[in-house]
């Protein structure tokens, strides 16, 4: 025993056009599917409907539809009492030509030169030798400890120089006294 089933009469229609968008003076083609209450499909209903549109102007031959002037058309299909609609933008195709704006002609930016500072490398020190070492010190001698500070003949010269000034300037003086 072999089952077939039939689709139900159509319950949704479903329109589809090859372009939404056309030019002014263009023509689409418009494709028409239908389901029944239960989704399945019922084909192609394309030639079993009528076609409507919301622009007078508008020429519809069988499912082709050409657009005279520019705007969103509506186009409607309906079969008894089932309708679906699609919109169409027709574009106008007229070229305006554009606003030329003369250019905005800038002064150029001048920047100042870039002037790297000279790089300077640090001065090259010499550091003293390390102190030679000291002299082998005889086994039970120590080694002579380093002076610090100052002796005595070392104030004795400029003490001397201070005290010769000191008498040549009392005698400078007692001359003038006396003169």
């Amino acid at each position: 025993m072999q089952v077939t089933v039939l689709p139900a009469a159509p319950a949704v229609l479903d329109l589809s056009a090859d372009a939404v968008t056309v030019a002014r003076g263009g023509s689409i083609t418009i494709t028409v599917t239908g389901t029944d209450a239960f989704g399945n499909s019922v084909g192609d209903l394309t030639d079993r409907v009528a076609f409507s549109s919301d622009q007078p102007t508008d020429v519809i031959t069988g499912n082709t539809v050409t657009f005279p002037h520019a705007s969103p058309h509506v186009i409607t299909a309906t079969l008894g009492a089932l309708t679906s609609s699609i919109t169409i933008e027709v574009q106008d195709t007229t070229v305006i030509p554009p606003v030329v704006e003369p250019p905005i002609v800038e002064p150029p930016v001048v920047e100042p030169p870039v002037v790297e500072p000279p790089v300077v490398e640090p001065p090259v020190v010499d550091e003293p030798a390390p102190p030679a070492p000291a002299p082998a010190a005889a086994e039970g001698i120590a080694p002579a400890l380093a002076t610090t500070g100052s002796s005595a003949v070392d104030l004795l010269l400029p003490g001397l120089a201070l005290l010769l000034l000191g008498t040549g300037l009392m005698f400078g003086i007692r001359r003038r006294q006396q003169a």
